[in-house]
């Protein structure tokens, strides 16, 4: 696996064309994986108190920009990620009216500059298996969120099918390295993004990690035949 400095540089490479290779890379399908986290939080932010969510491993902002979207205007967004070039090409998709809505902070998930008890939920994409340290990283997420407050992680995963995984790792393995290296001149990321997938925690063992960690009613549904993978839980105080 490479160290952190390394992803850190990968990240910084690829961010000026990140968001163009996400969306012809994905077939848009990242779009709907996105409203659908985002959905889960919609009933609570009907109540009128104020709430602090975080994106971490913010990435471009997509997550944030949805959130801010989809809830009235005493929501916020701290967006956190440990790549500042990717930040800010997130920051040049904020309208202007929401600028008092989404804070950045570059920010590593292993050490998050967050206080104790303070968020009323936390969402993640697409950034759990480029942590080094997992198991601390959730820890940390665990402990700024108040109690109850809800944790969601969308993450990708390898479809069950046989027939399907035939197509996918053809697309996944050989097709998508060799796009993804044209367009943004660095086929290495191209390259670790289908092997990150491969070595991750398959959906069961993120859910039993998320159990020992401290999360209650943790569960997960399987998106686009398992393509993608939606993780729930609660933080538990015991």
């Amino acid at each position: 696996m490479a160290d952190k400095s390394q992803i850190q540089k990968m990240f910084r490479t690829i961010s000026p064309t990140y968001d163009l290779l996400n969306s012809l890379l994905s077939f848009h399908i990242d779009k709907w994986w996105r409203k659908k986290t985002i959905a889960l939080f919609q009933p609570q932010w009907r109540q009128q108190n104020k709430q602090i969510i975080l994106d971490l491993c913010s990435g471009t902002l997509d997550l944030s920009l949805q959130i801010v979207k989809n809830s009235k205007p005493h929501i916020k967004v701290v967006a956190l990620d440990f790549c500042y070039e990717m930040l800010q090409e997130g920051k040049k998709k904020i309208p202007a009216d929401w600028k008092n809505r989404i804070f950045l902070v570059c920010a590593d998930i292993e050490h998050l500059p967050v206080r104790d008890n303070v968020a009323g939920g936390a969402v993640m994409g697409f950034g759990l298996r480029n942590l080094i340290d997992r198991q601390k990283g959730l820890e940390q997420i665990k402990r700024t969120l108040k109690p109850l407050a809800k944790l969601a992680i969308l993450e990708f995963s390898q479809p069950n099918s046989r027939f399907f995984q035939a197509l996918y790792y053809l697309y996944f393995l050989h097709i998508l390295p060799m796009i993804g290296g044209l367009i943004s001149g660095n086929s290495y990321a191209y390259k670790y993004l289908p092997n990150s997938v491969l070595k991750f925690y398959t959906p069961k063992q993120l859910q039993k990690i998320l159990q020992q960690v401290g999360f209650g009613k943790v569960r997960f549904s399987l998106l686009t035949g398992g393509i993608a993978t939606l993780h729930v839980g609660k933080k538990y105080v015991t």
